[in-house]
């Protein structure tokens, strides 16, 4: 990043996509006029991202490699720790972030919310919860969130100030949360003081060639969303009060839908959530689900391959 002093860091790590990166650094020329830069950390096992990025390096793109060796969740912290603009944007490279809305929900240079939770409204689990509120500037720390934790997780889900992000003691954060894959909700949570707000637009658009969240594709996301989101929220360390974490664990699997009946569904015909992952997981399904016990329990002992055919069937049929 050069000397000048930038209003927005959009910090996106990337790991193996390089079409995503090229599709993202060709649309977001479209907000050239604003002041912001697109830092890129880039942790491939190979080199095509680098030599995509290299080709359009400016003072509006940055680019640095990290070993692919390092935990994601360690990665994502050196990223934003990097920044010295005034606000920091972390986005995934799976999402092409709307600059000229964020911007506006920043609002001015003279901002005092360390943390916005920005909801898209073309996401209708996101617009859907963002029409239950009520309130939607905070000073409490524990209400929002109670309020907001399962969206500050998503990544281009918020933008905080430099002041927070300063703060945050790395190494003890790798200690505390490496691993757990909410490594980055739980720093801003450890280390924020207030005030918080809450806004919705159009903030981020989908890029069209992002695989499978990794937690789908390597069969971890009970593992993920029920075991290590239980045990980090359980931690005294983030300075909440034990009833705001317990709020938390009970309803951000229905807040993000991955712990409903449905996306038990989602996740029983993706193989992520067959009878061995039940009963080896069970204490913490039943601790963060969103739907009955018995519901999840009928889900995971029946046969995968009953919903599998279902799909392939519902599919054939909408065409």
């Amino acid at each position: 990043m050069s000397d000048k002093n930038i209003f927005l860091d959009v910090v996106l790590p990337t790991y193996n996509n390089p079409k995503c990166i090229e599709y993202i650094l060709e649309k977001i020329e479209r907000y050239s006029q604003y002041d912001y830069v697109l830092s890129i950390f880039d942790s491939s096992t190979n080199d095509e991202t680098q030599a995509i990025v290299e080709k359009r390096l400016s003072e509006k793109i940055t680019y640095t490699r990290i070993d692919s060796s390092i935990d994601v969740d360690e990665k994502t912290l050196i990223a934003v720790k990097s920044s010295t603009a005034d606000f920091v944007y972390l986005s995934a490279d799976g999402y092409l972030p709307k600059i000229d809305n964020i911007f506006k929900a920043i609002e001015s240079r003279d901002s005092q919310s360390e943390i916005i939770a920005l909801y898209d409204e073309d996401w209708n689990q996101q617009k859907k919860y963002y029409d239950t509120l009520t309130k939607f500037v905070y000073d409490d720390k524990d209400e929002f969130f109670e309020k907001h934790f399962w969206q500050i997780i998503l990544y281009g889900g918020s933008v905080c100030k430099r002041e927070l992000i300063q703060r945050i003691d790395v190494a003890e954060c790798v200690r505390l949360f490496n691993g757990s894959g909410f490594i980055y909700p739980c720093s801003l949570t450890m280390y924020s003081l207030g005030r918080y707000e809450s806004k919705i637009g159009k903030f981020i658009e989908l890029v069209p060639f992002k695989a499978a969240s990794g937690w789908i594709t390597n069969k971890t996301a009970i593992k993920i969303w029920a075991k290590n989101f239980y045990e980090t929220l359980k931690l005294p360390e983030l300075g909440l009060n034990p009833g705001t974490a317990d709020k938390i664990i009970r309803t951000t699997g229905k807040n993000t839908g991955f712990l409903t009946f449905r996306g038990l569904l989602h996740l029983k015909v993706t193989r992520n959530f067959t009878f061995k992952i039940y009963r080896k997981y069970r204490f913490y399904i039943n601790e963060c689900k969103a739907c009955s016990a018995f519901s999840a329990f009928m889900l995971a002992i029946s046969p995968t391959f009953i919903f599998i055919l279902m799909r392939k069937v519902y599919k054939l049929i909408k065409k």
